[in-house]
């Protein structure tokens, strides 16, 4: 009876090293698979994180970009009032120059009157 339980004891821890033999072997792939998962993940991440900086210094460059022509727009506005103020000191000699064209026409008639009238005395 003590040899029967002895064996049984025997077989029963045979079969639990079986047992745990068994789940070490499925724990250590299942653990090789999740590493590889992370391997996996960690490379996806470091390829969004490539894309992410490459993304903002596309953003970073277009912000440059619209910051030169911003201040290209500036000037050009600059210029353009300026170009304004030209003109209109432009259109007020053309007017100025009308008008002494109008007085020296009148001059020139009153002249033109003027000996007239002394040629007939």
């Amino acid at each position: 009876m003590v040899i029967k339980k002895i064996k049984n004891y025997l077989l029963n821890q045979s079969g639990s090293y079986r047992y745990y033999k068994e789940n070490y072997k499925n724990l250590s792939k299942i653990n090789q698979i999740n590493q590889e998962k992370i391997k996996t993940q960690d490379d996806q991440i470091k390829s969004q994180e490539i894309i992410i900086n490459e993304v903002n210094a596309k953003i970073k460059s277009q912000e440059k970009i619209i910051d030169e022509i911003s201040s290209e727009k500036d000037l050009l506005n600059k210029i353009i009032s300026e170009q304004l103020k030209t003109n209109e000191a432009i259109e007020l000699l053309h007017k100025r120059i009308f008008l002494i064209k109008l007085d020296y026409q009148k001059n020139n008639n009153d002249l033109l009157m003027y000996l007239t009238n002394e040629s007939k005395k």
